[in-house]
């Protein structure tokens, strides 16, 4: 979610909306805006077209996310940026977006929504300015990395292997840190520390590279998906880390969606149902010595279909509880793609009132008019979704979300059961509703009943 101040939140949330885009490349001295006479702003000039907006997505069961990207097309006044270019190193150079209303002053109430590099500078077809083209720093991934062994000095083969041994997060720091030389400010080291202290604490990966990889490829099909993680740009330009497959308690909401500020009804895209997942592991360098199968027989026998998802990980390992690890992500996806066609849905607001939620956050959704599935009512009241996909269209001021719904998988806040409370037999059921209980070896209660899981 990005951080607003209270200014900001008061004109995005205020009736008649008038945006205002910056888009700044320190390096180079520009600063173009759509409109002028900001308090506060200098720019070179306005823009001959608004931007058209960033899209990024994310995909909950590969670990991965496209490259944001955008473009904006600019004015040259005099041909200064002409000969700006011709003096400067403008590929790569750092680029900016920002996001204010009427009546705010840059830059204190303006938000940064995308941070990036310029991709490609581009004539516009009447000559009269320039189309300059901005991606993301996802696009660092597609270098080559670990390409010396062990012995820190040939390159990495089958006599010289690269050797990876830790916590997959931490492998993420080194991939991000040591490999792609990413500056500290562009990495969200908050986020990757916070997933590390939780469930993926006693997580352990080893691998033994026999060749140098692509950095992408490598940290989404090895260290993320394995784990039911996935990776993201933020609005600060910062690559970040997040659990896809584990809504936390509670959920931190970033926008309440509903009738009075969307456009139209929401549309449903239901995604497959995936009831068995074969997780392949222990590489030995050319095979996977063993195979993993999870199976949600209770959703094999409903739909009588079988339904496969094969992941491969080349550092998950049986002496390093990989079968379990492999189980706890089966489980998760389960969760979610076993019970039915999951739902995934597309809304547009009605204006920029929701531009704080990014990939990853969770939004609800409540309007009279969408059908409840698994009630067989009409009417969504506060269903919990993540956000899969934003679309901004700054030019029309709305933003177009693809979601995917995520309530049946929310779990109550829990805590083991204090000394001040009775033993299981004993206790009253709002008490055995609030706490945790210790079961038998056969998952239940003292007097039989069946125990719940913590996950």
């Amino acid at each position: 979610m990005i951080p607003t101040t209270p200014a900001f939140d008061a004109a995005r949330n205020a009736t008649g909306q008038t945006p205002i885009v910056v888009v700044s490349f320190p390096t180079l001295g520009l600063t173009y805006s759509n409109r002028p006479g900001v308090a506060g702003l200098a720019v070179t000039s306005t823009f001959a077209q608004m931007a058209a907006g960033l899209s990024q997505q994310v995909s909950d069961l590969q670990g991965n996310a496209t490259i944001g990207a955008l473009s904006v097309t600019v004015v040259d006044v005099a041909r200064a940026l002409l000969a700006t270019l011709a003096t400067h190193q403008w590929y790569g150079a750092l680029a900016q977006l920002q996001l204010g209303f009427a009546g705010l002053t840059y830059p204190t109430d303006f938000i940064p929504v995308f941070t990036g590099v310029v991709q490609s500078v581009v004539p516009t077809d009447d000559h009269t300015g320039f189309v300059i083209g901005l991606r993301d720093f996802n696009r660092r991934l597609t270098s080559q990395v670990y390409a010396t062994g062990d012995d820190g000095v040939t390159p990495t083969s089958s006599a010289n292997p690269k050797t990876l041994d830790g916590n997959p997060l931490d492998l993420v720091l080194d991939l991000l840190e040591n490999q792609l030389s990413l500056a500290a400010g562009y990495i969200d080291t908050t986020a990757i520390a916070a997933l590390k202290a939780g469930r993926m604490s006693t997580t352990r990966m080893l691998f033994s590279l026999q060749k140098a990889v692509n950095a992408n490829t490598f940290l989404e099909q090895e260290l993320l998906r394995p784990n039911g993680l996935f990776h993201f740009a933020r609005y600060s330009g910062a690559f970040s880390v997040a659990d896809m497959l584990t809504p936390p308690t509670p959920v931190p909401i970033a926008f309440a969606f509903t009738q009075s500020n969307l456009v139209g009804i929401p549309t449903y895209r239901q995604q497959p149902i995936y009831n068995w997942v074969q997780f392949d592991l222990d590489y030995d360098g050319s095979n996977f010595l063993h195979t993993e199968e999870f199976v949600d027989a209770a959703s094999v026998a409903k739909f009588d279909l079988q339904a496969a998802l094969q992941i491969q990980s080349q550092g998950m390992r049986t002496n390093y509880q990989g079968a379990s690890r492999a189980g706890i992500t089966a489980r998760r996806i389960f969760e979610r793609y076993a019970g039915g066609p999951a739902n995934q849905i597309s809304l547009t607001a009605a204006s920029l009132q929701p531009v704080v939620a990014e990939v990853g956050d969770y939004v609800t959704v409540s309007h009279p008019l969408m059908e409840n599935l698994d009630s067989g009512t009409l009417g969504w009241t506060d269903r919990v979704c993540q956000v899969l996909n934003v679309q901004q269209d700054w030019a029309r001021g709305q933003i177009t979300f693809d979601l995917i719904d995520v309530t049946a998988m929310l779990r109550p806040a829990v805590a083991y059961a204090p000394d001040s409370v009775p033993a299981w037999t004993s206790a009253s059921s709002g008490q055995k509703a609030q706490y945790m209980f210790m079961a038998n070896a056969s998952s239940e209660q003292s007097d039989g009943t069946a125990a719940s899981g913590v996950f």
